[in-house]
């Protein structure tokens, strides 16, 4: 499989979660556990709560690293790193891979060494970030999944994990 066809896949499965996740809770818990997660072989670094994110879903599907979900299943963040294509920059990765309107996106930064992207879907806000390694040959990724309804509760959570992603 192509770069191209690998990079379309992974942004169609992240929508493709956002549909398929478990039933929703009512709150976020009080007591978030903030860890750092580093992935030795990629890099990656992140401060996530891994009090909130305590279910280990195990590796990610798509790239290099682990899924984690809350207990209830009604949230989940996934820590990566996939290949980027060769010399590209995020704002190109975005234009090829993003799978809906962009009109569709609540939220949209794109810069030239990251991109971030949310937009809710059914009763869920999406958001990834992606970092783009100094040489552009790696993305450095999150992908958060959450209740709408907790979006106030939510938000300075997903505000300090994207902030602390590092490639």
């Amino acid at each position: 499989m192509g770069r191209t066809a690998a990079s379309t896949g992974i942004v169609v499965a992240l929508i493709a979660a956002a549909i398929l996740r478990p039933p929703l809770g009512q709150a976020a818990e009080p007591d978030p556990g903030w860890r750092a997660y580093a992935d030795a072989k990629s890099g990656t670094r992140v401060d996530y709560p891994a009090g909130m994110f305590s279910v280990a879903e195990g590796p990610f599907r798509f790239g290099s690293g682990e899924g984690f979900g809350t207990a209830d299943g009604r949230a989940h963040l996934a820590i990566f790193t996939m290949q980027a294509e060769k010399g590209g920059s995020p704002a190109a990765f975005v234009a090829r891979n993003l799978q809906v309107p962009r009109s569709a996106l609540h939220y949209q930064r794109i810069a030239p060494t990251f991109f971030a992207i949310s937009g809710i879907h059914d009763s869920d806000i999406y958001y990834v970030r992606c970092n783009s390694a100094s040489d552009r040959s790696t993305l450095h990724c999150i992908y958060l999944i959450y209740p709408t309804a907790e979006k106030r509760a939510w938000d300075p959570i997903v505000t300090r994990i994207s902030r602390t992603l590092r490639p």
